[in-house]
């Protein structure tokens, strides 16, 4: 009864101000345009750097306040930027700020792929929404991050959050195949290892040697007496075998 009642207390009694329609956080934003004018003209103003990764950024420690996370909120829903920008303003916003499900849906590829980052270490109903939708895009490079963020979230449990994640397994792309059998060994997804075992056999070396990794991960017992496994310690890519003799060492 403790356990249940301390699940409920987190599901609905932890903090978040991203929560809303376009229309709720376009009129608080506009009270903080009122309130905070320099701010405002700071955050609406504003045009991202490029970091040495080639990616734009939006540098500022007073971009962390929640007033300046509701502006930027608005102007990436407004519309007006480049992509480029507007998935800079995704990345910018924390993890407390991030957009509910509903508002990822409507945007740009590029741009749903930053906005489930939101989701990385915050939320538990609405993260379990934004992963079962992101797993399922139309976007390789949403489904590619929503499986590899979804690694990071053990403590979200729902039976068709792992039936996708484990149906990532079977993707036409060599490096969702291999991200899946990551996520999947660090979440211990029942039934893991036996639908992992297949893609030791895979015909990417990528997702073999991922495989192998993911096999040990979840059970080192069994992996290591696994034929499958055993047999790429003599794989004919050479990355293979190394990583999984390295894997495989006592």
């Amino acid at each position: 009864m403790m356990k249940s009642f301390i699940l409920f207390s987190a599901l609905f009694s932890a903090p978040s101000f991203g929560g809303g329609s376009a229309e709720e956080i376009g009129r608080s934003a506009d009270d903080f345009r009122a309130s905070h004018p320099a701010l405002a003209e700071r955050v609406d103003g504003m045009s991202p750097i490029v970091n040495r990764a080639g990616k734009y950024f939006f540098p500022g420690s007073d971009l962390m306040g929640h007033p300046a996370q509701v502006l930027i909120q608005d102007r990436l829903l407004d519309g007006g930027d480049p992509t480029p920008v507007v998935v800079a303003l995704a990345y910018a916003l924390d993890g407390e700020h991030r957009l509910e499900p509903a508002l990822i849906a409507g945007q740009p590829a590029a741009v749903r792929a930053a906005l489930i980052s939101g989701y990385k270490k915050h939320g538990l109903l609405d993260a379990v929404q934004a992963f079962e939708d992101a797993l399922v895009d139309p976007s390789m490079g949403v489904r590619l991050e929503a499986v590899r963020l979804i690694g990071y979230r053990p403590n979200l449990e729902s039976p068709t959050l792992s039936r996708r994640l484990l149906a990532a397994i079977g993707d036409p792309q060599p490096a969702l195949r291999a991200m899946a059998a990551r996520s999947i060994s660090w979440r211990v997804e029942a039934g893991g290892f036996a639908a992992i075992v297949p893609l030791l056999s895979d015909g990417s070396g990528l997702v073999r040697g991922a495989a192998g990794r993911a096999l040990r991960k979840i059970d080192p017992a069994a992996a290591a007496i696994h034929p499958g496994v055993q047999a790429l310690k003599a794989d004919a890519d050479p990355q293979v075998s190394r990583a999984i003799r390295r894997v495989l060492k006592p």
